[in-house]
């Protein structure tokens, strides 16, 4: 495998529930059943908020050296990273995200490897004038 590094952007769709007494958004109704809580005698206790995100992230990758004499090889190195999720109030909301949207986010990003693979391969053309394989 050759390396890559490379930014992205997309559009993410979060859910929240708004309380209707606090006006808090919560990620998930904790000890009920959230189709239920949503829904009182007296009416609807939270209001379902679905908040679509801008992504913004990278990722790179670079392949190791596993043969040849031991001085010369190196393992694998790579890193993804959120580098921004601005919600509809133009606020970042990185730090908001569930365990489980960040780690879905990441996945995304470092999916995203033929436009990765494009911005490489142009940063090799510019920084040496051919590409290095």
């Amino acid at each position: 495998m050759s390396g890559y590094a490379g930014n992205t952007s997309f559009e993410f769709e979060i859910e929240r529930y708004k309380d209707h007494d606090t006006g808090e958004l919560l990620a998930s109704i904790k000890g009920t059943n959230q189709a239920e809580a949503i829904m009182e005698d007296d009416g609807f206790e939270y209001e379902y908020c679905p908040i679509v995100l801008q992504i913004e992230g990278r990722s790179y990758f670079a392949p190791g050296r596993l043969h040849g004499r031991p001085e010369d090889c190196y393992p694998d190195e790579g890193e993804t990273e959120i580098e921004s999720a601005i919600g509809p109030d133009g606020k970042d909301w990185t730090d908001q995200l569930t365990h489980s949207e960040h780690d879905a986010l990441i996945e995304m990003i470092a999916e995203n490897r033929p436009a990765a693979r494009e911005t490489w391969l142009l940063s090799q053309i510019e920084q040496t004038g051919f590409i290095k394989s």
